[in-house]
């Protein structure tokens, strides 16, 4: 079974889950670096999201992560909900940290990435990779943190948590 790690905390445990034998497991850097096209599929998965339009199948998601034997990180994250109908037969692991140390390793490593002024000028500037990740990534980092991570990503966290138990 394939299991769905909708957590944010991860590099080691996809590290992990390929070492068991979980073929490509996708993480974040799988969108940002390996395979940047995958960010407009997230891009249209977002844009359904936060329109609550609800066309978001099976099929839309083994396009995206058919060939993966796991899935960890954001995006995979933000779409807890979606993942979990598609796949219903699918086992999550869902790891804890004290929201206090996330929140502090988050806003220097993932919110710098999502606010940085020069991935958007190398966006603007046609970059090919940052074309594609940084308008993604900005717009899931505003609409998850309802624009103000530092403000609001403790009770995301809290509230992703409780959202991702509640399912599982």
């Amino acid at each position: 079974m394939f299991p769905w790690c909708l957590t944010f905390r991860t590099p080691a445990l996809r590290l992990a889950l390929e070492y068991l034998g979980y073929a490509s497991p996708y993480h974040m850097i799988t969108a940002s670096t390996t395979n940047p096209p995958d960010c407009l599929l997230w891009q249209a998965a977002l844009e359904d999201k936060i329109a609550s339009r609800g066309r978001l199948t099976r099929e839309h998601w083994d396009a995206l992560l058919g060939h993966c034997g796991a899935a960890t990180d954001w995006p995979v994250a933000f779409f807890a909900p979606e993942l979990v109908t598609a796949y219903p037969e699918a086992k999550v692991i869902l790891t804890t940290r004290p929201v206090d140390a996330w929140h502090a390793s988050v806003l220097v490593a993932g919110n710098w990435r999502a606010t940085e002024p020069f991935l958007r000028v190398l966006a603007r500037l046609g970059d090919w990779g940052a074309r594609m990740y940084q308008p993604m990534l900005h717009t899931a980092w505003s609409w998850y943190f309802d624009g103000d991570f530092a403000q609001n990503g403790k009770r995301a966290y809290k509230e992703h948590y409780a959202l991702v138990r509640g399912l599982v």
